[in-house]
């Protein structure tokens, strides 16, 4: 080995280390004194490269290296950083075992997907973290309002101390310290700056249990909400009843066959009583997209191929026609946001879980809904408060109070909103 400044062969290793690929040696040139890093590794495979017009090369590390720096130029990531990534690729030996079944890899089988999926998902995220590092060291703005901060892109301006960074609550969010660990998935714990919240409720449990100054919080009331005020009661049929079926989640119940069967015998109940009592049905699909709604859709479509099933379709328009409104959910934990727009419509709210055990939250204390389980008698209720009786006007008087009590500034989110924004400078 010569050295790479003066090509002088007496070398001198001053520091070795060593980690599953790879041994790192730091050596210094005895003539020049200058030092330089090497790398030795075992070449037991040959990897291929399949470029953009269909060529295939040798793999060359220092490319791929090359090509990672550049990308990283304007990120806080080390040579050492750039350096694992690169081993983790090369190691393909490992990639097979993680991608095999009773010790057979299939990994062959989809490599080529994958990696061009895992390279196009790297070129879209450094683009907008160096788009979003770009718009933060812009001076033109101070603040700025998110949905989430635990985002790439959203922590780069969370960390910005020159800009205010706004979280703004975007769903019928209800909590409780029974199922306090859930919460991270809403960013509750990452607020630095300011929260914008729906209502008095929200703010109390922020300050009660984040200990989260008042200043902090933003009282505005839904922005998203405010066409749903000025569409009350228009157009309701009495015999029309809006299914909203909450598919199940892979990641949160895992493949669970018990809560499958008992989901699809809770919705074929709903839609015999349904047939029974002439009762007409919408269904409105959550809008993610999710494997079990095409399963939801093929039970529906092979009890009744009649029934209209909508999932893209604003849920604003589907509530304004129905009399009562049905949420399936196989959890309890999580509140559909369906269920507040229910109450500002004024449609009662039968909401059946498949859970056993249900959460103080504040919607069930003040009894604004209907709750069942799927072992309860349905069908009378779907019959009593899909038509005018004393039982659907004491339901809706209830979930009114609630959603005073939940929902401030009822319609003119949005002003409020912009105006508590423009008083911060």
């Amino acid at each position: 080995m010569n050295c790479p400044y003066c090509k002088n062969d007496d070398l001198k290793v001053i520091d070795s280390r060593s980690d599953t690929n790879s041994v790192r040696r730091r050596r210094e040139c005895t003539a020049c004194a200058k030092r330089f890093t090497t790398y030795e590794r075992i070449e037991n495979y040959h990897l291929m490269v399949s470029k953009q017009d269909g060529r295939r090369e040798d793999f060359n590390r220092s490319k791929l290296i090359n090509g990672l720096t550049k990308a990283c130029a304007k990120r806080p990531i080390s040579m050492a950083d750039i350096e694992r990534i690169v081993n983790e690729i090369e190691n393909e030996s490992k990639i097979e075992k993680i991608f095999s079944i009773n010790n057979i890899s299939f990994w062959n089988l989809i490599k080529k997907q994958i990696l061009d999926i895992y390279m196009t998902r790297i070129k879209e995220r450094l683009t907008y973290i160096l788009i979003s590092e770009k718009l933060s060291n812009n001076k033109d703005f101070e603040c700025v309002v998110s949905l989430n901060l635990s985002g790439e892109t959203e922590r780069i301006f969370s960390n910005n101390k020159n800009i205010i960074s706004v979280l703004l609550q975007h769903a019928f969010g209800n909590y409780s310290k029974q199922i306090e660990s859930l919460e991270m998935t809403d960013d509750l714990h990452l607020i630095k700056d300011k929260i914008a919240v729906w209502g008095e409720i929200m703010k109390s449990y922020l300050i009660d249990n984040y200990k989260l100054p008042e200043e902090k919080i933003i009282v505005s009331g839904s922005p998203r909400h405010d066409s749903f005020f000025k569409n009350k009661l228009k157009n309701e049929s009495e015999n029309i009843i809006l299914l909203t079926p909450r598919p199940i989640i892979h990641d949160i119940e895992g493949e669970n066959s018990d809560k499958h069967d008992l989901y699809e015998k809770t919705l074929k109940k709903i839609l015999k009583c349904a047939e029974k009592n002439d009762l007409k049905l919408m269904v409105k699909l959550h809008p993610q997209r999710n494997e079990h709604n095409e399963d939801i859709i093929k039970i529906i479509k092979k009890y009744d191929s009649e029934i209209k099933i909508f999932q893209n379709t604003p849920i604003l328009n589907l509530l304004e026609k129905c009399s009562l409104m049905i949420n399936l959910s196989p959890d309890s934990y999580d509140a559909s946001t369906t269920i507040l727009e229910a109450m500002i419509m004024e449609k009662p709210v039968i909401d059946i879980t498949l859970a056993s055990k249900r959460y103080e939250f504040e919607f069930l204390k003040d009894k604004a809904i209907c709750d069942l389980n799927s072992s309860d008698n349905i069908e009378k209720f779907m019959v009593e408060l899909s038509s005018k009786t004393n039982t659907r006007n004491e339901l809706i008087e209830k979930s009114q109070i609630h959603l005073n009590r939940y929902l401030s500034n009822q319609g003119n989110g949005s002003k409020t909103l912009a105006q508590k924004l423009v008083d911060m400078k």
